[in-house]
């Protein structure tokens, strides 16, 4: 039995294939998500990549509950610049998207199953967190 993680290995090979791959995602994310264009209108390239390399090291945390306390002061900062909570569920999925494009034919299912589950559990904190940050604004 293997103990790579599969999120990681791909991200790995994405970042091979494609060096920054922050154009292409926020190219995705803003496709996906078109909201968040106008929002995110007034950061540059730089800040856009600081964010995503937050994106990425949360992605590469297996039990998203440990960074429960961050994702509360995140959420609660996003939320007062008017992110949605389904934003992050775009964001996230236009990373796997990308990663998928670039691995190409080397996207397998046990890539396609880990990150399902990966994101489907950091969303459920990301989402748990933002509600609690909607609460504590009202």
């Amino acid at each position: 039995m293997s103990n790579v993680d599969p999120v990681a290995s791909s991200l790995e090979i994405a970042a091979e294939r494609l060096g920054d791959f922050t154009p292409p995602v926020y190219e995705r994310y803003f496709a996906n998500c078109p909201g968040s264009k106008q929002l995110m209108s007034h950061i540059d390239r730089y800040v856009q990549g600081r964010m995503l390399a937050e994106v990425v090291e949360l992605l590469l945390e297996p039990n998203p509950a440990v960074m429960r306390g961050y994702l509360q002061f995140e959420t609660r900062t996003h939320a007062s610049y008017g992110v949605e909570a389904t934003m992050y569920r775009n964001l996230l999925s236009s990373v796997r998207e990308v990663v998928r494009e670039a691995l190409g034919e080397a996207w397998s299912e046990t890539y396609d199953h880990a990150w399902q589950v990966r994101i489907d559990a950091l969303l459920e904190e990301i989402l748990a967190a933002a509600a609690a940050a909607e609460e504590s604004m009202v």
